[in-house]
């Protein structure tokens, strides 16, 4: 391939709305020349099969990513990647068929490549080549490349979302609503996100900085952060809003900011300064809310999960332990947060080895999330991986 060999690359910039625009007659000429001039006499693949390739992935939308098209259409993903580099792609949108869009970072724990994207140069061509198949086919095509986006986007899909309701739509299948649905809750936190840096700017325009109102706020923008991965930008959030409880001396606000604090550090790897936060946010939390208190558990779990983590598994149980039995006793076997106590507790078991004692708290914590959550929430999927993972090292594979 011919990545390294470029210069400055040009990003693709925001397709305009072309949704009416006519993309037969001269139109589609005209592509069919570019993409016939792109390609040259001697293309490794066939110009047919190049076309089907692009008619693929233009039925996501303009951008598209290359291996799930390469999949669905039954190509060489190496091939398809040569000649998206060396042939269509160009710095000059008008004298190129694609443009490079940023690629797409897998979450680190898979240990995945980046996800290689591109996006059509100019918007007309991606709706004339969604246009080269036959319907029948293209409701074929529009299933296929789902399933691929679905696989290639695990174990998070829902970053697809949309597209991924968009091409099952095509493919009349039901899971189109599901992703529908995770699309506009996607779009709704976004939503949140600039909500909640809005209401800090303006409580600071306003004279009220120094307010609970502000770190209620510094708090939520720092769990939403958090949440979607973002720990770095979480930190100074959470920080702001420890200085202003412990300026008080709120005995139940300081240990949730040690605890944000605590869990973003454990998270960026920093376990030494992790421990210190943790151990304080718990002992603040059992001596002013009492050992049976939910946030005494999320102390003890929180803990627990930092020394798991750290290798210390005999310390790590007890404490999973208690949050557990904190969680049952106070919130209910069918609470989430029970569910999400089994769940570390089992874990922590089967890395012990303890796979007949994890076991039946994995099954559980499954049941809980599907009863409770719906079988597509992100936690039943994470409990659903988890089983899995026992499933694999007790080689029930």
């Amino acid at each position: 391939m011919a990545r390294s060999r470029r210069g400055p690359r040009r990003r693709l910039g925001q397709a305009t709305d072309a949704d009416n625009l006519w993309v037969t007659g001269a139109v589609r000429d005209f592509a069919t020349d570019l993409l016939t001039q792109r390609l040259g006499p001697t293309p490794p693949l066939p110009v047919a099969t190049v076309r089907r390739l692009l008619a693929v992935a233009a039925l996501g939308g303009p951008v598209f990513t290359a291996a799930a098209v390469a999949a669905a259409a039954g190509v060489d993903y190496a091939t398809f990647l040569a000649v998206c580099d060396d042939y269509l792609w160009h710095e000059d949108p008008e004298a190129g068929v694609l443009l490079d869009a940023e690629p797409v970072a897998q979450p680190a724990y898979t240990e995945q490549a980046a996800l290689v994207r591109y996006g059509f140069a100019l918007p007309y061509l991606q709706l004339v080549f969604a246009r080269e198949l036959p319907h029948a086919e293209q409701t074929t095509l529009a299933l296929a490349l789902a399933v691929a986006l679905e696989r290639h986007y695990q174990p998070e899909p829902e970053r697809v979302a949309g597209v991924l309701a968009t091409l099952f739509e095509q493919g009349d299948d039901p899971r189109a609503e599901d992703y529908r649905t995770r699309h506009e809750r996607n779009l709704g936190e976004r939503v949140n996100e600039v909500g909640l840096r809005w209401t800090i700017t303006t409580l600071t325009a306003q004279g009220h900085a120094e307010t609970w109102q502000m770190y209620e706020a510094r708090m939520a923008l720092s769990n939403w952060l958090y949440e979607h991965g973002r720990y770095a930008e979480a930190m100074p959030e959470a920080k702001a809003a420890f200085v202003f409880a412990e300026g008080c001396g709120d005995q139940e606000r300081i240990p949730r900011a040690l605890n944000r604090m605590g869990i973003l550090l454990m998270e960026m790897g920093d376990y030494a300064a992790a421990r210190p936060l943790l151990e304080r946010a718990l002992a603040i939390n059992e001596a002013v809310l009492g050992p049976m208190h939910p946030d005494t558990a999320t102390s003890l779990h929180n803990l627990g999960m930092l020394l798991q983590a750290q290798g210390d598994y005999a310390a790590a149980r007890p404490l999973l332990e208690r949050a557990l039995a904190i969680n049952e006793a106070v919130l209910g076997p069918l609470h989430p947060h029970t569910a999400f106590s089994l769940g570390s507790l089992a874990v922590l078991l089967k890395n012990m080895g303890e796979y007949a004692a994890a076991r039946p708290l994995i099954e559980r914590a499954l049941a809980i999330r599907e009863a409770v959550l719906g079988p597509m929430h992100p936690h039943t999927q994470t409990a659903r991986r988890n089983l899995a993972a026992l499933d694999a090292a007790e080689g029930r594979e």
